[in-house]
């Protein structure tokens, strides 16, 4: 049986109330939130984050995201989606212009 991939990054809790806003259509210069997400935990090459469950991501989609304490957007990659019964998924989103 193959062993779990390990963690490259070192995960930490953000500041609380941190949210991330995300574009699944940005076109150049011109970034327009269309989801937002609040942030679970973070680290250099990613994040996880809590969104509603009918917001549309799907694993291996990619989107620009701006967590709300950087100025310009990043361009990222879903990772891994858990979806649950009270309405919100948890998504895992790895940075892919660090």
């Amino acid at each position: 049986m193959s062993q779990p991939a390990k963690r490259v990054s070192v995960r930490f809790e953000p500041d609380s109330e941190s949210y991330v806003l995300i574009d699944t259509d940005y076109k150049l210069n011109h970034f327009s939130a269309k989801l937002t997400g609040l942030m679970y935990n973070e680290s250099y090459r990613g994040c996880a984050l809590i969104i509603l469950k009918d917001q549309f991501l799907e694993i291996d989609s990619e989107c620009w995201v701006r967590p709300a304490n950087l100025q310009n957007p990043i361009r990222a990659i879903v990772r891994w989606r858990e979806d649950f019964d009270i309405g919100v998924s948890k998504i895992g989103l790895q940075y892919l212009d660090i």
